[in-house]
């Protein structure tokens, strides 16, 4: 069966462009000019990095650095290999440990590019930094130069959750589930810190083929992660996966990760989006958003589990924590976590 392209994803439509000297004052123009004149970029496919990921107005300073960064030739510990991924400010190389020969992931930024910018990439490293899971790529070690900064992450060989969805168009309704469960503990242990991915889509997981043949999902790419200490106003994110309080402009905090991920479950199960623009104008697709307008549409939807006597409860507000317990992310009730997980909080 032909599928339905899951996004129009692999393009990265810039939500905003950005402005000269990376300000963001609006003027008196409307929200819908606004939306469609001014702003961020959405990161780069996998971990490469991307544009202007957030606005100065966001940034009141210039952060501390990150602890660790080695000021050495990292071509002296690490062998790089072949491009695995690349984007604006940033290419991702496959690399091996001179000595133990174990694989990594080696992000190299160019600093030139960053100028100016330089906070943006202290930031992502500070949040990597902090996080230690299962479900979420690990930073090993970071180098710089005076020309390039180089993150050494883990390596994850299965590529990532678009490909997978290329290859299979959808999945059977209990891998969707256990896929799900990935995720929300990676957002688990995120949220309790109280940092907000907001560019959560297939591109951004990676999928760890294990030897029972069972397959790990591991979150990657934090350049739009932020810690959430007052309401979020920068519009950033992918089109096809951003929450309709990103594009209100009102101010968002970590629920928005929650509507991204349940963007990702509806395309799990039927092979594509829940929000789509029959004429694939970005306008239309953030109208279509904002008023949560989507369907189960048969007969992609009639054999997924409907669920709804489970009694879900409510709101995407309330984080990855309460969708733990009632779903138990075992395939039984697939259908209403997708309602739930798009149900507008306001």
């Amino acid at each position: 069966r032909k599928r339905t392209d899951p996004l129009e994803a692999r393009r990265v439509i810039p939500l905003r462009q950005p402005r000269p000297r990376g300000t963001c004052s609006l003027g008196k123009r409307s929200p819908a000019e606004r939306r469609k004149t001014a702003g961020t970029q959405a990161g780069a496919r996998r971990a490469a990095g991307s544009g202007v990921k957030e606005s100065k107005a966001e940034r009141p300073g210039r952060r501390r650095r990150p602890a660790g960064i080695l000021a050495a030739d990292v071509r002296k510990q690490y062998e790089p290999g072949r491009v695995i991924g690349d984007g604006n400010f940033a290419v991702v190389k496959e690399c091996r440990r001179r000595g133990t020969r174990q694989a990594y992931a080696m992000k190299i930024i160019d600093k030139a590019k960053l100028k100016g910018k330089e906070d943006m990439v202290d930031s992502e490293i500070l949040i990597i930094q902090s996080l230690s899971h299962p479900n979420i790529v690990k930073l090993h070690e970071v180098y710089e130069t005076d020309a390039e900064i180089y993150l050494i992450m883990e390596y994850v060989q299965g590529g990532d959750l678009f490909d997978a969805i290329t290859e299979s168009v959808k999945f059977p309704e209990r891998e969707a589930a256990l896929l799900l469960t990935d995720l929300c503990r990676a957002l688990v242990h995120l949220h309790d810190k109280r940092i907000v991915h907001r560019d959560l889509k297939p591109e951004n997981l990676l999928v760890q083929r294990n030897e029972d043949k069972s397959t790990t999902l591991k979150l990657a790419d934090f350049g739009l992660a932020k810690h959430v200490v007052r309401p979020i106003f920068t519009v950033c994110g992918t089109p096809t996966y951003v929450a309709p309080e990103i594009l209100s402009e009102k101010g968002y905090g970590l629920e928005v990760d929650m509507w991204a991920a349940g963007v990702i479950l509806y395309i799990l199960l039927c092979g594509f989006p829940p929000f789509r623009s029959p004429e694939r104008d970005q306008e239309e697709l953030f109208n279509i958003i904002q008023l949560g307008r989507f369907e189960f549409l048969a007969p992609y939807w009639d054999n997924i589990s409907d669920g709804e006597t489970l009694g879900f409860p409510g709101r995407r507000g309330m984080g990855p924590t309460r969708l733990l317990h009632p779903w138990d992310f075992l395939g039984k009730s697939t259908g209403v976590a997708c309602h739930c997980l798009l149900h507008r909080t306001d």
